[in-house]
């Protein structure tokens, strides 16, 4: 019979650093002693939302496991004796343990939508991106010299022979035209030679009334210099006399060492017109946030 481990059985489980971190044990164990009742589907949610995000992933989908044994592969004796939760009765003992709520609660945990269980803070840190991406995506520029726009692309990006798209223009405008944009695509699809066209257009709708300021970064020290040397081999002469220096992300926003602070925030934002961030999916959610 397949049974969901007691709060004791959890705590042997937890110890076995095959499955979980030191981290995971005791941030499990410390929401039991806050959970009503010691409840250990509390903890045992608890412990596996903290290895997802340790894993880099931003929250735990119940459902994964519900109903399931909980290292069904681990080939250990007695490990298959043990399943989690259904979903229903999951979610319910969740709620009732007073460790995870929605949104606007005050719990150590966030239940989204039932079944996608989240540490508050990266709820807040995915909530605060979502508006910040909602708030600079949609309005359209109203300043830009449209005839001036339409010039330069011409002049930046090939004619397409009839029925084809051309995705790196329709990026670069999408860029120009929004105060945010995000350009995905595989290797060799082109992202950094059209961040360089990118900038040319911008330059061109700016650069006569005012120089921009401009701050290149990316995760690490060599991704930033790649991005640096592939703006500059792009060669284009709207660039050419704009100082470029790539650096990293953490270097950029000023990172306050033994701290998870920067210099630069949402009080004291960088003094720049335009920030380019290379291998953007490599950030992290909290650099992110």
């Amino acid at each position: 019979m397949s049974i969901p481990p007691t709060l004791q059985e959890l705590q042997e489980i937890l110890s076995d650093p095959e499955f979980f971190s030191p981290l995971d044990h005791h941030f499990a164990l410390f929401i039991a002693r806050l959970a009503k009742n010691h409840s250990p589907a509390a903890a045992l949610a608890a412990a596996l939302v903290s290895r997802k995000t340790g894993e880099g992933s931003i929250c735990l989908d119940l459902a994964e496991h519900a109903g399931k044994p909980l290292f069904p592969d681990s080939g250990k004796t007695g490990l298959d004796a043990y399943v989690c939760p259904t979903l229903p009765d999951w979610e319910e003992q969740l709620i009732q343990s007073g460790i995870a709520g929605p949104d606007e609660s005050e719990t150590p945990l966030v239940l989204a939508g039932g079944r996608r269980l989240y540490l508050r803070r990266y709820w807040q840190y995915e909530k605060s991106i979502f508006q910040f991406i909602r708030q600079r995506a949609a309005p359209f520029l109203q300043d830009l010299n449209l005839p001036r726009l339409g010039k330069d692309l011409k002049k930046l990006f090939h004619p397409q022979t009839p029925g084809e798209v051309d995705w790196q223009q329709i990026a670069a405008i999408a860029a120009v035209t929004r105060t945010f944009c995000v350009i995905s695509g595989g290797p060799g699809t082109g992202k950094t030679s059209t961040v360089a066209k990118i900038l040319a257009l911008l330059l061109g709708q700016y650069n006569e009334t005012r120089q921009l300021r401009i701050l290149l970064g990316a995760p690490t020290g060599k991704a930033a210099s790649r991005l640096q040397q592939a703006i500059v081999a792009a060669g284009l002469p709207q660039i050419g006399s704009v100082p470029l220096q790539a650096t990293t992300v953490h270097r950029m926003l000023g990172y306050i060492p033994h701290s998870p602070y920067f210099r630069h925030n949402a009080e004291n934002p960088l003094a720049a017109d335009i920030v380019v961030i290379d291998e953007a999916s490599m950030v992290d959610l909290p650099l992110l946030a």
